[in-house]
C-alpha cells in the first residue's frame, strides 16, 4: 500500500470509530459505601425525583452495581427488597421515565410529591373534570370531611400493635383473609432492616364516638411515608379510606415531608388514582433497559 492509501485508510478508520457505538462496559458490583459516593460526587438522583424507604441504600442493601453508558452514570440494584417495593435506581440521565420493579410484577408505582395541601388540592381540582362534584379537591374537600366528622390520628407501632390488630380486623373486607397480625408480621419480616420506631398506623377516627373508620399500617424514614395495608368502613360516595389518605397528606404537607407512597400494585379501589398523582410506570422485565446490549 502506498503512503496516501495508508493515510487514507487510517483516516477512514477514525471517522468510523467516531460516528460508532463503542464496546459497552459491563455494569460491575460495589460496596454500598462506594455507590453513596458515586451518587454524591456526581449528584445523581432517582427517576423524577421519586422515593422510597428501602433506598436508604447502606441500610438495605449489601451491594450495588454501577454501569456507565452513553456518557450517563447509572447506580441501581436490580432487586427490589420486596416484591411492592421499587428497586433504588440513581442517574444523571434526565431521560429516564421507569422504575425497576420485582420481575413479573407489571404494576406503577404509587407516589405523591408533597409541598403544600392547597397545591394538592388545585392539582386535583385541575385533573378533575367535575372538581364541584369529585373528590378530592378544592370544592370538594372541606365540605365532605365537614360531613364525615372525623378526626386523624397516629400512632407508634411499637406500643399500639394490639389497638392496629384490632382495628384492622373490624374493618377489613370479609373476601380478605389475612387478619392485622398477618400485616404486622408480614411488614416487619420483608422490611427487618427498619428500626421498629419507622413503623406506624394512621386511624380516622369520629369525633364523639371515638369510633374507627378507617386505618392504615405506615413505614416512614422521616421524609417519606409509604403505606403498607389498610382497612375502612365502607359506606356511598366519599370513602373513609379516601378521606383517610387526604388526611395523611394534609399533615405530612404541614410536617414538611417530601412525599408519599402506596408502594408498586395494581390499581384498584379508585383512590391510588385521586390521591397518588405522581405514579411511575415501572419496568419488571428483568432487564435494565439503560444497558446497552454490545
Amino acid at each position: 500500500m502506498r503512503p496516501m492509501s495508508r493515510m487514507r485508510h487510517h483516516f477512514a478508520l477514525r471517522i468510523t470509530d467516531l460516528f460508532s457505538h463503542p464496546r459497552s462496559k459491563k455494569p460491575r458490583r460495589i460496596l454500598p459505601n462506594e455507590a453513596l459516593d458515586l451518587i454524591e460526587k456526581n449528584a445523581l438522583r432517582p427517576v423524577r425525583d421519586t422515593w422510597h424507604y428501602s433506598w436508604d441504600i447502606a441500610r438495605f442493601f449489601d451491594e450495588m452495581f454501577v454501569y456507565e453508558g452513553r456518557g450517563r452514570l447509572y447506580v441501581y440494584n436490580p432487586n427490589p427488597i420486596h416484591e411492592w417495593a421499587p428497586a433504588p435506581l440513581f442517574s444523571n440521565d434526565s431521560s429516564l421515565d421507569e422504575l425497576i420493579a420485582k420481575e413479573g410484577k407489571a404494576c406503577p408505582y404509587w407516589f405523591l410529591h408533597l409541598s403544600t395541601f392547597e397545591t394538592f388540592l388545585d392539582r386535583r381540582s385541575a385533573l378533575s373534570r367535575r372538581p364541584r362534584v369529585h373528590f378530592p379537591s378544592r370544592q370538594t374537600y372541606a365540605p365532605a370531611a365537614a360531613r364525615m366528622n372525623c378526626s386523624l390520628e397516629q400512632y407508634p407501632l411499637a406500643k399500639n400493635r394490639d389497638r392496629f390488630i384490632r382495628w384492622y380486623d373490624s374493618l377489613k373486607h370479609p373476601k380478605y383473609h389475612h387478619s392485622g397480625l398477618d400485616c404486622l408480621t408480614g411488614a416487619l419480616e420483608t422490611s427487618s432492616r427498619a428500626p421498629i420506631e419507622w413503623f406506624s398506623f394512621a386511624a380516622l377516627v369520629e369525633k364523639g364516638s371515638g369510633v374507627c373508620k378507617a386505618v392504615q399500617l405506615m413505614i416512614s424514614d422521616h421524609r417519606s411515608v409509604s403505606a403498607i395495608n389498610a382497612a375502612a368502613e365502607r359506606r356511598s360516595g366519599v370513602g373513609y379510606g379516601i378521606l383517610l389518605d387526604v388526611e395523611l397528606a394534609k399533615d405530612l404537607c404541614g410536617r414538611g415531608y417530601s412525599s408519599m407512597d402506596c408502594g408498586v400494585s395494581r390499581s384498584y379501589g379508585g383512590y391510588k388514582e385521586k390521591v397518588y398523582l405522581d405514579s411511575v410506570k415501572t419496568n419488571c422485565s428483568g432487564e435494565m433497559s439503560f444497558i446497552i446490549r454490545a
